[in-house]
């Protein structure tokens, strides 16, 4: 499954780049950040939140179980929202 070597792939990346002040602000820039990060693993732990979220509610039908808990509300994920999410991108060939 090429999405979740790519996720595998990318924190330790992450973590190699955030080691320095320059790295963190390059890490930054790249996600929009509001404020300078202090650490590499705060961006991780921001980054790694929506996969945990959506591998919970990982259901092979429509659900609010996520949703509903965490906000925006009734909204549904769609069937089986990892598959979702790794096919808008996260499952291509990335060389790795």
């Amino acid at each position: 499954d090429r999405c979740l070597s790519n996720l595998r792939a990318v924190w330790p990346i992450v973590e190699q780049v955030g080691r320095t002040r320059r790295g963190l602000d390059l890490l930054g820039t790249a996600v929009n950040s509001c404020k300078p990060l202090s650490s590499a693993k705060e961006l991780i732990a921001w980054a790694q939140a929506p996969w945990f979220l959506l591998a919970e509610g990982n259901y092979p039908f429509e659900s609010t179980y996520i949703t509903f808990a965490v906000g925006p509300g009734y909204v549904a994920l769609p069937p089986w929202p990892m598959r979702v999410a790794c096919a808008r991108g996260l499952d291509g060939d990335f060389g790795g």
